[in-house]
């Protein structure tokens, strides 16, 4: 009897406890219901407000443009130290070389990159660095065949774009970026190419296009027009050079205004609005934490180069997804050049061989030889000649072009020692050059600078077999601007 009661009371405990739940997912299911309507209803709110606002008087907006870091011209030539070699004293230390850290990068055969379109009504396929990107959505996006640079046509867009269901084209994006390793520069142009596509090539729509994706994706960015033109405007920590840039009367905010095609921005003439879209608080960041991942494709360099009376012949990997990137980047700031990655490919491949060669020599020589590769395996151009413009270059791209200057140098050793050795190297930024400087474990003889309490020995990849400690003579007395590695 016992038995049978023990077991109508854990039957009838079970019942009510299944009961309880299923009223508690139901509780739920409703709450989350409301919540998500409210959320909802906030966002229609928010950019209803924001559509209004957008009607509301625009500003002028006064155009300014960046200037190019160096002051003066680099030279068409490269200084050669002409002395009889230094007698250097060797220090005591013999560094460690440091196992590179060489990102895994998935392959598309084991992770596809390319997002499931197949289950929506309508696909649209851009052409993304030569890499065929697809993505999917359900209605057709607002489309004016007669727009016009104007303040309507702007509101308008904004509206329209809000009324769409944009939602799972955002979330496709922003996972298509994530999965590449684009950076926040990269994800603006992969929307403003889904952008034309949208809208027929027309860069002004596709302007709209990623300012309102931009938003809608937490960043602060605005947009200005003219008579012909619409320009996204980019509010950033980073430093853009030989860029137009914007600012008003009520607000001295740099807003910079970056091609997105390779050609300059005017800044004639240009409106825009004051404030911003609500909860978009996020700046764009130009810095560059890995290379794309985009075809997976590399090239091999071959390189020679000779420290005392050794010769050496490297044959290294780059990245073509880290040149077709880069060729058209934004000239940043020198702190991003010189604390950017390189690629696996060029890790794997060139790392190892010159850590080889500098394996069991003092620091002294270790760096001698990384100073002297930098200086003789590459030939010299200013950027002016081989460009027409100015082009500092990441890493990997030294390998790509057939010259290079003082900047790219000064990066590419900075980038050996820090990954080759882990010690500490500084940027030094003269009016018209661009060195680095080292801090050594053992005392080193020499030119040097003093930067937060340490010595830094110069090391200038520039001037041709000078060695660790020689500044070249016309820098002796100036003090030049500092460039901080994170690394």
């Amino acid at each position: 009897m016992n038995y049978w009661y023990r077991l109508f009371l854990c039957l009838t405990f079970s019942v009510l406890q299944i009961s309880l739940t299923i009223a508690q997912d139901i509780e739920y299911e409703k709450w989350l219901k409301q919540e998500e309507g409210k959320l909802q209803q906030f966002k229609e709110e928010r950019d209803k407000e924001f559509s209004e606002f957008l009607k509301r008087e625009w500003k002028e907006a006064q155009a300014s443009q960046s200037e190019a870091p160096q002051p003066q011209p680099e030279p068409s030539s490269l200084p050669h130290y002409e002395g009889k070699a230094l007698e250097l004293p060797q220090s005591d230390v013999k560094p460690s070389i440091v196992t590179p850290v060489i990102p895994v990068v998935a392959s598309r055969e084991n992770v596809p990159i390319q997002q499931p379109v197949s289950k929506y009504q309508h696909t649209v396929t851009l052409n993304y660095y030569s890499v065929p990107i697809s993505f999917g959505y359900q209605e057709i996006p607002p489309s004016d065949a007669d727009s016009k640079t104007s303040q309507e046509h702007i509101v308008k867009m904004w509206a329209s774009l809000s009324n769409w269901n944009y939602a799972a084209l955002l979330e496709q994006a922003m996972t298509e970026s994530k999965n590449r390793s684009l950076n926040d520069w990269g994800y603006t142009l992969l929307l403003y190419g889904m952008g034309k596509e949208f809208f027929q090539g027309s860069k002004n729509d596709a302007t709209l296009f990623t300012w309102f994706m931009l938003s809608k994706s937490g960043f602060n960015v605005k947009v200005a027009y003219n008579d012909n033109d619409i320009v996204l405007l980019i509010p950033t920590r980073n430093t853009l050079y030989n860029t137009v840039y914007f600012t008003t009367k009520e607000d001295s905010v740099k807003y910079f205004a970056p091609s997105l095609e390779h050609e300059k921005v005017s800044g004639k003439g240009f409106l825009t609005y004051k404030g911003d879209y609500a909860g978009a608080n996020k700046l764009i960041s130009f810095d560059v934490v890995t290379i794309p991942n985009l075809a997976q494709k590399n090239s091999i360099k071959e390189l020679l180069f000779g420290y005392d009376t050794s010769k050496y012949m490297i044959k290294t990997e780059f990245s073509n997804d880290a040149v077709s990137f880069f060729e058209y980047y934004p000239q940043v700031n020198y702190e991003v050049y010189f604390n950017a990655p390189c690629s696996p490919a060029m890790s794997r491949s060139l790392l190892p061989q010159l850590g080889k060669i500098i394996h069991g020599k003092s620091e002294t020589e270790a760096i001698n030889i990384l100073l002297r590769f930098a200086q003789t395996a590459f030939k010299y151009k200013v950027d002016a000649e081989q460009f027409g413009r100015e082009k500092p270059f990441f890493p990997d791209e030294i390998l790509y072009y057939p010259y290079s200057n003082c900047k790219d140098r000064a990066i590419v050793f900075a980038s050996l020692v820090v990954h080759l050795l882990g010690y500490e190297v500084i940027g030094l930024q003269y009016p018209d050059h661009v060195a680095t400087a080292v801090k050594f474990q053992g005392k080193i003889k020499g030119d040097a600078v003093i930067y937060q309490d340490k010595e830094f020995v110069i090391c200038d990849p520039t001037y041709i077999n000078a060695d660790i400690g020689m500044c070249m003579p016309q820098f002796k007395n100036v003090q030049p601007q500092i460039i901080m590695l994170y690394h």
